[in-house]
Parts: structure tokens; sequence; C-alpha cells
């Protein structure tokens, strides 16, 4: 592996830690959180994954599906 490909993938890795952290702290499981997927929803946190997903219960649907961390609009106030 080349220096420059390994600094990047230390990078990488640093910065998913980090990410992963953030989005733990500030959408807990069970806590309030909306989404943009085909509109914009609200629902709670149901689980974490170690990646860039995370899975949410619609609030009026009850169904559960997993969303990517770029369609989270805020924490919910429903």
């Amino acid at each position: 592996m080349s220096r420059a490909l390994a600094k990047a993938v230390e990078r990488h890795r640093k910065t998913s830690a980090e990410m992963i952290a953030v989005l733990k702290r500030d959408y807990p499981v069970g806590g309030l959180i909306s989404w943009d997927r085909h509109g914009i929803h609200s629902g709670t946190v149901v689980l974490h994954s170690c990646g860039e997903r995370i899975k949410v219960r619609n609030e009026r649907s009850e169904k559960e599906f997993w969303i990517y961390l770029h369609s989270i609009v805020g924490v919910s106030q429903f």
C-alpha cells in the first residue's frame, strides 16, 4: 500500500469513528428524529449500524426501515 493511500485510510477510519460517536450522541436509540425519504417523516431511532445507516420507526405507520445519514433533517418535534 502506498504511503498516500495508507494516510487516507487512516484519516477515513478516524473520521468514521467520530461520525458514529456523534450520531450515537445526537440521535440515541429511542430518541426522536426526522428524515427526508420521499418526503419529510418523523419517528424514533431503533438501532445504529457501524456505518452510515440508522434504523428508524415511522411515527404514523409504525414501519421500521434503514435510512442513510444524509437523510436526517433533524430532531423530530412530534
